[in-house]
């Protein structure tokens, strides 16, 4: 205040000069154009502000208490007013912070307003609908664009859609679907709400907050990963990077790049170290993403998570299990909805290449299995994607599957439509007779299918371990298995590899799982 009074201040002679007068005119309007500012900004200090996630078009989960929350300054009493006849009024917080509760009515045909009014303003939202809201989450291929995957010109149509509204992290405001808005917006994620609208006939809101390249530890908050004695070699292996780093390997590096250059590139690129890998990247750090881009979210109520990722910790397959369940067990809890719906896409097959020194095509099948077992925690379900990767491309191009998956488990797990198939086959158990091996699947609908010739990628091992191709006769819900260089089978596995496109499906079109079984045991 005492340098604004400097700065407005004005010479106090009583006669003045023609240069004097207009100095004196010039120091009037300067303090006119300030205080003009000042009063602007006292204004926007005091008015009442939301959360990004409320705005215009949004969708609120149906037939729920819901949240909104934002600030206002200290002691303000700040009042919800929402046009299907409901108000809730509450108070900010000594650091000006407000949260109140509304109860949402069922999806219909009508949109709402909603008013936050505080004692010096009032902020409208409107066309705002309620329905069901999801959260879709993950990395790149969560990430993949509608405009980028397969087939999206039939579909351009579809997009043209009041009753879907999209919100991305990073952007401004709920939008309401056109091709040219979804175009921008997740495949996996468009596809899996337009599969749910078509179904429940109710408006759905989908939240995008993705990152590509990013390992689960970066989505998982750092206190469960710090708290956890089971992640401690997470937690470990970050701080080994981060001394490495900044004992020699950045510098190193960089003097090695540098020089590099200098020599006009020639030869070969000097390698990048593990540590500067990482640590150069924003998105690797632990924990970093649950808190930029999870947390601000919460408590938004949403009716569930769609999740795809993997891709980022293929090199420690064997961690993934436990990290990946800590991760949701953490979100449920930061959320405070219970157990809400946890669906997620398994990797699916490429070829990956060594990283570091680590052979991650070994890892992927394991990282696979550990997805699978995720399916232990209440309210999970998983797609299996092995019919439609591409062993060339991390970013397979064909999404509209996927997302229409996810939706199968949705509306059978979450929406009560009971007697739709929502997984391929799964390993239910197995017995030997001799040198062939049976294998009983669940979820084969009417039968198990080959398409496009015989079953593929069954592995029969004997007592030495070693693995060899097998032959599998499909007879309804069960393969029987079998292979020349194996006349004791112990072991049994299926895709079990970093990239195999497989064939086996069950009748309603949906494929088969991976799995690896000992044979001697009459379960996995």
């Amino acid at each position: 205040m005492k340098r604004l009074l400097e700065y407005i201040s004005i010479p106090t002679h009583r006669i003045f000069t023609r240069s004097q007068a207009s100095d004196v005119w010039g120091w009037g309007l300067r303090f006119s154009m300030l205080a003009m500012l000042f009063s602007a900004n006292t204004s926007l200090q005091a008015q009442v502000k939301l959360a990004s996630i409320f705005s215009d078009n949004m969708v609120l989960q149906q037939d729920q208490q819901v949240k909104i929350w934002g600030t206002a300054p200290a002691g303000n009493l700040v009042t919800v007013k929402a046009s299907w006849n409901e108000s809730v009024s509450t108070s900010t917080n000594d650091k000006g912070q407000w949260e109140a509760t509304l109860t949402t009515p069922k999806a219909g045909p009508d949109s709402y307003e909603l008013s936050i009014v505080s004692d010096e303003a009032t902020v409208r939202l409107n066309n705002v609908v309620t329905g069901e809201v999801w959260f879709c989450s993950g990395q790149s291929n969560m990430n993949f664009q509608l405009r980028r995957s397969k087939g999206v010109k039939q579909d351009t149509m579809l997009a043209n859609n009041p009753q879907i509204r999209f919100f991305q992290s990073g952007k401004t405001g709920w939008q309401v679907s056109t091709y040219d808005i979804a175009k921008d917006f997740s495949a996996v994620g468009f596809y899996f709400g337009l599969s749910l609208h078509q179904k429940l006939n109710v408006p759905v809101g989908l939240i995008q907050s993705t990152v590509g390249g990013s390992p689960a530890e970066a989505w998982t908050p750092l206190e469960t990963l710090q708290n956890d004695p089971a992640l401690k070699v997470v937690v470990d292996r970050w701080d080994r990077w981060l001394a490495d780093y900044n004992a020699t390997d950045a510098s190193a590096y960089n003097s090695a790049l540098k020089q590099w250059e200098a020599n006009g590139k020639r030869g070969i690129e000097p390698p990048m170290p593990r540590s500067v890998y990482s640590i150069k990247r924003y998105h690797h750090q632990r924990g970093i993403l649950f808190k930029d881009k999870v947390k601000p979210f919460i408590p938004f109520a949403i009716k569930g998570v769609i999740w795809y990722q993997g891709e980022g910790n293929v090199e420690w397959g064997n961690e993934y299990e436990h990290l990946f369940t800590s991760l949701i067990s953490a979100w449920r809890n930061a959320w405070g909805q219970g157990d809400f719906p946890f669906f997620f896409v398994q990797i699916p097959p490429y070829n990956y290449s060594d990283r570091f020194g680590k052979d991650r095509r070994l890892q992927a099948p394991i990282l696979r299995e550990g997805q699978n077992r995720a399916q232990a925690l209440p309210n999970t379900g998983m797609v299996c994607t092995m019919d439609i990767g591409d062993p060339d491309n991390v970013h397979p191009i064909i999404k509209k599957p996927i997302g229409e998956r996810l939706a199968l488990i949705a509306l059978a797990k979450t929406y009560g439509f009971n007697t739709i198939e929502y997984s391929g086959p799964t390993f239910k158990r197995c017995s030997v007779t001799g040198d062939k091996v049976t294998v009983e699947f669940d979820h084969t609908a009417q039968g198990l299918v080959a398409k496009d010739g015989a079953a593929k990628w069954f592995e029969l091992a004997g007592p030495d371990g070693v693995f060899h191709p097998a032959i599998a006769a499909l007879e309804g819900h069960k393969a029987i298995v079998s292979s020349n260089s194996v006349t004791e089978p112990i072991k049994i596995r299926y895709a079990w590899q970093s990239a195999p496109i497989t064939n086996v499906f069950n009748s309603e079109g949906l494929p088969a799982v991976p799995f690896l079984a000992d044979t001697s045991s009459t379960s996995r």
